[in-house]
């Protein structure tokens, strides 16, 4: 009798078991699929609506008209992507920062290096500007003409191949890094004070730069992510 009762008690068990794979086997199957189905699926990126600013789209669709057909397309102009207002003319690699305290703005007259140095180093929205090295000055007078159409048109100060501008006689880079100074001034001016030139309209490279006036023009360098073609 109780070997009867074991054995009905053992096949029921065995049924119970059976009935209950199938939706287990199922839901294991379900679960696996929705892995998969998963990995196949394309990721979903989120895109960050462009910002734009029309008025210097028109102005810069304006100077490009102006400019002869191998001048078109060196220089861009850049906003910032938070309020979409003018920050930067782009010509080649170098960026000539246009705003300071939100206002347009393209050359300075700094009466020492000091005060040139203070200017680069409250910078651009909590970015660093920077005075550009012999090179740079080089590169931006031999490219006058191109960017004077655009500053002419946006109502700032041209820069002219006869004027002087100040400069540090360094290679650019992390000579000029405001990392390097720990973004302190007066540590940038204990490095630099003795590489600080003028180049004058002559193409002279100037040491004594208290007997000079110069002007000054900044850089933006790092921080692409801020800045979008108009």
């Amino acid at each position: 009798m109780n070997t009867l009762l074991y054995l009905s008690l053992g096949f029921n068990a065995l049924l119970l078991l059976l009935i209950c794979r199938k939706p287990l086997k199922r839901a294991c199957l379900t679960i696996e699929k929705a892995k998969t189905d998963k990995k196949a699926a394309p990721e979903i990126k989120t895109v960050t609506p462009r910002v734009t600013n029309e008025h210097l789209k028109e102005i810069a669709a304006e100077c490009e008209a102006l400019l002869p057909e191998e001048d078109r397309g060196k220089v861009k102009l850049l906003i910032d992507t938070e309020y979409a207002q003018l920050a930067a003319l782009q010509i080649g690699e170098l960026r000539i920062s246009l705003c300071r305290y939100k206002h347009s703005r393209s050359l300075f007259v700094p009466g020492t290096f000091l005060d040139a140095l203070r200017l680069a180093c409250e910078g651009y929205e909590g970015t660093g500007r920077y005075i550009p090295v012999p090179r740079e000055v080089d590169f931006v007078l031999s490219q006058c003409r191109i960017i004077n159409v655009y500053l002419e048109a946006l109502g700032l100060e041209t820069i002219s191949a006869r004027d002087n501008f100040w400069c540090v006689d360094v290679e650019t880079g992390w000579n000029t890094g405001w990392k390097r100074f720990r973004w302190d001034i007066d540590v940038a001016f204990a490095k630099l004070h003795h590489l600080a030139r003028i180049r004058t309209g002559g193409k002279k490279y100037a040491r004594n730069t208290a007997s000079l006036k110069a002007k000054l023009f900044l850089l933006l360098k790092g921080w692409d992510y801020m800045f979008v073609e108009v």
